[in-house]
């Protein structure tokens, strides 16, 4: 009897041990499960990091330069309104300047300087302002010798030499010296000092007109016309 009931607590000493070394199996298995389980969402996580971190960085770079840009838009619109400003003064200045009346140059008669043709006079050459008026003196009147004697040496022999092929008042003379002929007056704008001797004055012909540049030199005590 004893036999049997030893027989019978070893046998189930043999099935529980078998059972526990059963469910421990499963369990170590369904641990091992749970952990690749929970390993795969970690590494997901894990590589899902960077790309957070990019956006996060991003984001933050985009609110860092907000400020700029809203002063860049501040300075564009206060540009913008200074462009209207100026536009709109722009177009009134351009309205005025179109209804204003044109101002028209002062007669000879008014304008300062100026030697009207009826005073001209042969002023001789003791001053390049004497020799200018003693110049056109001589082509108002067409004296031909008075013309010859305004300029120097080789300019006089050519001056000589041109005048020789046509008499005075001919068609030579008008071609050459027909503009200065129509003039009603002159002024010297300008007087320059090249040298000791030499000097370049600035004729004007009308009131507002171009100048008209005249060399002169000093020969032998008298100033003459030179090229």
């Amino acid at each position: 009897m004893l036999k049997i009931l030893c027989a019978g607590v070893f046998a189930v000493a043999v099935i529980t041990a078998g059972w526990q070394r059963s469910a421990i199996s499963r369990t170590r298995t369904a641990n091992e499960t749970l952990r690749q389980q929970i390993s795969v969402p970690t590494i997901a996580a894990s590589d899902a990091a960077p790309a957070g971190t990019e956006e996060i960085e991003a984001l933050q770079s985009a609110n860092a330069d907000l400020p700029k840009l809203r002063n860049d838009v501040r300075k564009l619109r206060e540009e913008k309104r200074e462009l209207e400003k100026l536009q709109t003064e722009n177009e009134r200045l351009t309205a005025s300047l179109k209804a204003a009346p044109k101002a028209s140059a002062p007669p000879l008669s008014e304008a300062e300087g100026f030697v009207l043709k009826q005073t001209w006079s042969r002023a001789g050459f003791a001053t390049p302002e004497a020799t200018v008026q003693t110049f056109f003196w001589a082509i108002a009147n067409k004296d031909i010798t008075a013309l010859a004697e305004c300029v120097t040496g080789d300019a006089r022999k050519s001056m000589e030499a041109e005048l020789q092929r046509s008499a005075a008042g001919g068609k030579a003379f008008e071609e050459n010296f027909g503009p200065f002929a129509k003039m009603q007056g002159f002024r010297i704008t300008e007087k320059k000092e090249l040298s000791e001797n030499k000097v370049e004055v600035h004729i004007q012909a009308a009131a507002g007109g171009r100048a008209m540049p005249m060399r002169l030199q000093l020969e032998n005590g008298e100033w003459k016309l030179s090229n």
